[in-house]
């Protein structure tokens, strides 16, 4: 069975979620520009985010990867800021984060995931098409062949949606290393 967006987060609800990060950020702060697969999450379950904090706010990418690594990293990564200028953080990571990039929905109304990484060259990375991928792998749903933190190119399923991620947000590759 092939899904996306609602449909395949619905079959991720009540599963057991596997992350360990750094902090369990604040849900996001609704807007039109939220993919309705996060949308349909928040209203059923409250474990991925910790509900009692503030709403995320949107960031450019660099003042998120500031806020949450702080310098030098933010600064490398604010030459990006344009190409990713509505970011917020998701659970998962240690070292790495996983930062949902709002807009440019794919086909399926999705915006992608994308690894941030500092530990050695300051990458970012595809690492799924949208919420939707992100949430299934995590409930085990999606047998992905992730190499590292990214999205397998050629995956015959939602390889098209990480297509248009990878074309619109990355010029076509499949990540970028600093300097970007």
């Amino acid at each position: 069975m092939t899904d996306h967006g609602v449909d395949l987060v619905t079959r991720a609800l009540g599963r057991p979620l596997p992350f360990a990060c750094q902090r369990q950020p604040g849900p996001p702060a609704d807007g039109d520009d939220l993919p309705a697969s996060l949308r349909f999450w928040l209203a059923r379950d409250a474990t991925l985010f910790d509900m009692d904090a503030e709403p995320e706010p949107r960031l450019p990418i660099g003042d998120l990867v500031e806020a949450e690594l702080g310098e030098p990293w933010g600064e490398m990564f604010q030459e990006l800021s344009a190409r990713f200028p509505s970011c917020v953080l998701l659970p998962g990571g240690s070292d790495s984060r996983r930062v949902l990039a709002l807009g440019h929905p794919d086909g399926a109304g999705e915006s992608a995931v994308f690894a941030v990484d500092c530990d050695d060259m300051p990458f970012i990375g595809l690492m799924y098409p949208g919420f939707d991928c992100y949430i299934a792998d995590a409930a085990g749903l999606l047998r992905t062949s992730l190499d590292g933190y990214l999205w397998p190119v050629g995956d015959r399923v939602y390889e098209a949606r990480a297509k248009h991620h990878r074309d619109v947000r990355l010029g076509g590759a499949t990540y970028l290393e600093f300097p970007f």
